[in-house]
Order: C-alpha cells, then sequence, then structure tokens
C-alpha cells in the first residue's frame, strides 16, 4: 500500500485536490458536477505519475539507484500497466461522458499531454516544464461556475511556483536525466546561466506572492523568507532542499486560497 501512494504521490493529489476544493468553498459552488471534476482531476495526477514512474523504470533503477517499488514493479509485467491505463481511460471518459462534451475534451487533452510528457516532452528543453506547469494551473479552472474571485493571480502564481520547482527537480537529475540521453534546460545550460534563470523567476514568484498575499503581511513575509532561503540553496546548488522548500510555499499558497 505504501508502494502504492508512493507511486501516485498522494500528497501532489491531495495538494491538486485541496486548492480546487477552497476555490469551490470560496465560490459556495459545490455541487456533483463540481464532485466529479474534483475526482476527475485526481484520477489524471495518478494515473500520470504512475505511468511516469514506469517509463523511468530503468532510470531510476539503474542512475538514481532508487528502492525499488514494488507496485510499479508488478505493473509492469504482463501488461498490465497498459490493461490500467485504459480501464482508467474508460473510467474517465465515463465520468466527463456524465458532466459535459467539455469535461471530455479537458480529459482528452490531459490524458494527451501527460502521455507525451511522459514519453517525450520530459526530455526536452523547457517543453515538458511548461506542460506540467500549464496543467497544475488549468486544474484551477475546469469548474462550472460563475467566478466570484479572481483567480488570475493565484493561476499565475501557481504556474511559475510549479515551473520553479520543474527546473530545480530537473537540475537534482540532472546526472540520471544526462545518462539516459534527455536535452532539459539544467543539461544545456550553463550553471551561471540556469541560476539567473531560476533567480528571475524566483524574483517574478515573488512579485506575484506580493499581488496575491498583499492583504497578510506575516504571511508574506514568512514565504519571502523562504524565497531568499531557497535562492541561498540555488545559489550552493543544495537542489533538494530548493525544491523542497518550494513545494513548502506552493502548500502556503494553496491553504491561503481560503482566506482571500
Amino acid at each position: 500500500m505504501l508502494d502504492f501512494f508512493k507511486a501516485i504521490r498522494l500528497p501532489n493529489v491531495i495538494l491538486v485536490a485541496l486548492a480546487q476544493m477552497l476555490i469551490l468553498g470560496q465560490c459556495d459552488c459545490f455541487n456533483f458536477e463540481n464532485i466529479l471534476l474534483v475526482i476527475l482531476t485526481s484520477l489524471w495526477i495518478m494515473w500520470g505519475n504512475i505511468d511516469n514512474d514506469i517509463k523511468d523504470l530503468e532510470l531510476d533503477s539503474n542512475f538514481k539507484n532508487k528502492p525499488n517499488n514494488e507496485f510499479i514493479q508488478w505493473l509492469n509485467k504482463k501488461s498490465r500497466a497498459l490493461l490500467l491505463e485504459q480501464n482508467l481511460l474508460v473510467l474517465s471518459i465515463s465520468i466527463s461522458l456524465f458532466i459535459s462534451i467539455k469535461a471530455v475534451l479537458l480529459t482528452i487533452l490531459a490524458w494527451s499531454c501527460l502521455k507525451f510528457y511522459n514519453l517525450y516532452f520530459k526530455k526536452m528543453p523547457l517543453i515538458g516544464n511548461l506542460v506540467i506547469a500549464f496543467l497544475c494551473m488549468a486544474s484551477l479552472h475546469v469548474f462550472h461556475f460563475d467566478k466570484t474571485m479572481d483567480l488570475n493571480i493565484v493561476s499565475i502564481l501557481i504556474f511559475s511556483s510549479t515551473l520553479l520547482r520543474e527546473l530545480v527537480k530537473d537540475k537534482e537529475d540532472e546526472k540520471a536525466d544526462k545518462a539516459c540521453g534527455y536535452k532539459t534546460i539544467a543539461i544545456i545550460c550553463e550553471p551561471f546561466v540556469f541560476k539567473t534563470i531560476l533567480f528571475c523567476l524566483g524574483i517574478f514568484t515573488s512579485y506575484l506572492a506580493y499581488l496575491y498575499l498583499h492583504n497578510y503581511h506575516f504571511i508574506f513575509i514568512g514565504y519571502l523568507i523562504m524565497q531568499l532561503w531557497q535562492m541561498y540553496y540555488i545559489y550552493f546548488e543544495k537542489w533538494n532542499r530548493a525544491s523542497l522548500l518550494i513545494k513548502l510555499q506552493i502548500m502556503l499558497g494553496v491553504i491561503m486560497i481560503g482566506f482571500i
């Protein structure tokens, strides 16, 4: 069971679902269709993460020295992964048909983006990073309601924070990715150029955080301290710690949706 939770990246699934539920709460739009959309989004994320681990099975075991995930190993045998993918796709489209044609199109788009990300996009410069950041941002806009809150700043903040974390994670995995022939920004850029990109993106994200949290001075100060701490880790190439701090900032931003 623990390997299953690791495979689906349970904390990430919960974080996206929490952001969606808080937005629905702010807009007073808890209805059956919107709850189904939360479930649908969670299915996309879980399958995308499982498929990613299956595609990276050789990379993780041979180059990253990650401990074997028994659930992924089990899925990788006897076409079980393909059967799971087909069943989840049928389930997702069935749920989508119950909601609307728009939901069907969103399901096909999300599934296609994740499939091509796992096969090709994550190996390319910036493309895979942008796809993941876009999907995280889009998860806030799948619902049916008359918006009573401005989601623009929240959306761009989620996009920039996710993009920043994806770039840092690429640097964290640079050696393994390079050994497998990937051409990520972290690999093709000189260290100084890459750090400059991260610093500029961090400053832009801090500006968005100010616009988002300007009425909550102590919260913003806490966010800014984490941002400066994160830049320190980036400068000294402590990528794992920088990635963790970015995730904490994203968690803070999601929690604050309930108060904005």
